[in-house]
């Protein structure tokens, strides 16, 4: 019995809600306000300048921030702590709505063997956004390198080609290929020169 008491008693219009005046704040049946606006476009949703527009991409390296990547600059694989071997893509990207990116890499020798990145899809959240430029910078988007020391230090100061795909989560798209020289940092004490 008491269930159904409940039941009823939420279940029923609990009227206008009141303000510290026991105002209501409604109007009549039938009248109309004059003042104010409600924000009605005619039917017609506000575009967002954050999801609209050409995304512009300044590619880069960092794992806890952005440090720009260029054509001619040294690209340098990365052995982890635990043994592992990456790149930390990063980057700058507009105009955006602040959810973050998908990126696409991939990196080949300059004979067009790929080192690293094929089917890789990383998501990646903006760890600084700015709003009033729909601006996002993300980084350690992590690119995993499976190899050894050994055949890593023999790509040492060898060209290859980085290809960065990004999109939003809205499907736009950019992308851009740099011409890089590669470099390889093993964990202390070890060296490419200890290994070879």
């Amino acid at each position: 019995m008491l269930a159904v008491l409940l039941l009823f008693a939420c279940s029923g219009d609990a009227g206008p809600a009141l303000d510290a005046s026991g105002d209501s704040g409604s109007l009549p049946v039938g009248a109309s306000g004059a003042t104010g606006s409600t924000g009605d476009t005619g039917g017609a949703s506000p575009t967002d300048p954050c999801r609209e527009g050409e995304l512009q991409f300044a590619p880069g390296v960092g794992s806890y921030d952005v440090f720009p990547l260029q054509g001619g600059d040294v690209l340098t694989i990365i052995q982890g702590p635990q043994g592992g071997y990456h790149v930390d893509f990063a980057g700058v990207v507009s105009p955006v709505p602040d959810v973050g990116i998908i990126l696409r890499p991939l990196l080949t020798l300059d004979n067009g063997t790929i080192v690293a990145g094929e089917d890789d899809v990383i998501q990646a959240a903006f760890f600084r956004y700015d709003e009033p430029t729909c601006s996002g910078e993300f980084s350690g988007t992590r690119m995993f390198v499976l190899s050894d020391a050994s055949a890593l230090c023999e790509l040492v100061g060898r060209d290859a080609t980085v290809s960065l795909q990004l999109e939003d989560f809205d499907g736009r798209s950019a992308s851009t290929e740099l011409a890089v020289t590669l470099d390889v940092d093993l964990i202390d004490p070890y060296t490419c020169a200890t290994i070879l």
